[in-house]
């Protein structure tokens, strides 16, 4: 299901359970669907056991990564930083998670750190008392504690640093980022990948390669879904799928980009939508669009792309614990976490990878419990 958009596995590839989930799916009023969207509830009927079953197994797969609690947002005038609400939250979870351990490393090396708002706030907090900011953009870098440095191909840095943090480093980043931190020496690094799309490949397991597709599945921010925000999606993607529908009958065309597009083109009606991409032919899409099986088949590809959506999460966990593992096989000296750092609901991309040497047992049993 995840493998493949919506479009391009139609109508062949799609087999059971996939198929139940999707009937019973439609079957759900535009509000009920959005509850199930945001919370996986659904009315209790027996024509929903199928996909009752599929959320009891979300929920159990996200429920299983421990969450940080929420530890206070309040800094003093003195850092006051003119940040987004989503970076303040960030930069701050991780400053004050570091903090509770009562422990001051020499050293901090903030990788891919831009212009270095969390390790200004890790030596503010004394978690570090000098800082390096390494970023291969150099509009970005500070001035005093700045390096121009890209993960991607420079060698590690030469003075060792105890403490190595990235914040959301994209893609193939996070196992270059660990890579370097153990160059340099580091007893504690803590990442939180992103990006997920920018990696070429991803392997889980022997017989699971993640398709770009996936990949990209992965990405994608996973945040509650208002009544609008749902009314306007099942719109473009209806106008979108039937436009695609009709290219592929009557032109043989096997992709079509449309894009996004400016939302403005989908309040105007079908024909003039169809009219941006086939002018000539933009009658017989209006028509062939208010066919009753026309809107039958989009409606079913409505629902089948919004129970794949669910696979987001479940993709990125199913990441993260890989490269956990990884990393635990690759330094057993080492404990490694998974943790959601951040509220899901201020900052999607909210999976950390902590890990710490044995040797600081304060932290490498924290991790353990």
């Amino acid at each position: 299901l995840w493998n493949f958009e919506i479009l391009n596995a139609h109508p062949h590839r799609y087999q059971d359970p996939v198929q139940k989930w999707s009937e019973s799916y439609l079957q759900l009023s535009l509000e009920e669907r959005q509850t199930f969207l945001n919370t996986y509830e659904l009315p209790v009927n027996d024509s929903f056991h199928e996909l009752q079953l599929l959320c009891q197994e979300l929920l159990f797969i996200e429920n299983s990564i421990p969450q940080l609690p929420e530890f206070s947002q309040v800094l003093p005038p003195a850092m006051a930083l003119k940040i987004k609400a989503k970076k303040r939250h960030e930069i701050v979870q991780m400053g004050r998670f570091l903090k509770s351990f009562h422990h001051t490393f020499e050293h901090c090396y903030d990788f891919a750190g831009g212009k270095g708002h969390l390790s200004k706030l890790l030596e503010f907090f004394q978690v570090s008392r000098k800082s390096l900011v390494l970023d291969n953009n150099p509009e970005l870098l500070p001035s005093r504690r700045g390096e121009l440095f890209d993960l991607t191909q420079d060698a590690p840095p030469q003075k060792n640093a105890a403490l190595s943090v990235g914040l959301h480093t994209c893609g193939g980043l996070t196992e270059r980022f660990f890579e370097h931190a153990h160059h340099c020496g580091s007893h504690l690094m803590i990442n939180v990948p992103c990006c997920h799309l920018k990696l070429s490949q991803f392997s889980l397991g022997p017989d699971t390669c993640l398709s770009n597709e996936a990949l990209t599945l992965a990405t994608k921010c996973h945040r509650k879904i208002s009544l609008k925000e749902l009314e306007t999606r099942h719109r473009v993607k209806s106008y979108r799928y039937a436009l695609e529908l009709w290219a592929r009958e009557e032109l043989g065309a096997t992709t079509l980009k449309l894009g996004p597009g400016k939302p403005k083109i989908y309040r105007a009606s079908f024909k003039e939508y169809a009219k941006l991409f086939f002018p000539r032919y933009a009658n017989q899409c209006q028509a062939y669009e208010k066919r009753p099986e026309t809107r039958k088949t989009v409606e079913k590809l409505i629902a089948l792309g919004e129970i794949r959506n669910l696979f987001g999460r479940v993709l990125e966990v199913a990441l993260a614990k890989k490269r956990q593992q990884s990393l635990r096989d690759t330094y057993p000296h080492f404990s490694t976490s998974l943790i959601q750092v951040f509220d899901p609901q201020l900052s999607q991309r909210n999976l950390g990878l902590v890990h710490a040497s044995k040797e600081m047992k304060h932290f490498s049993h924290f991790l353990d419990q």
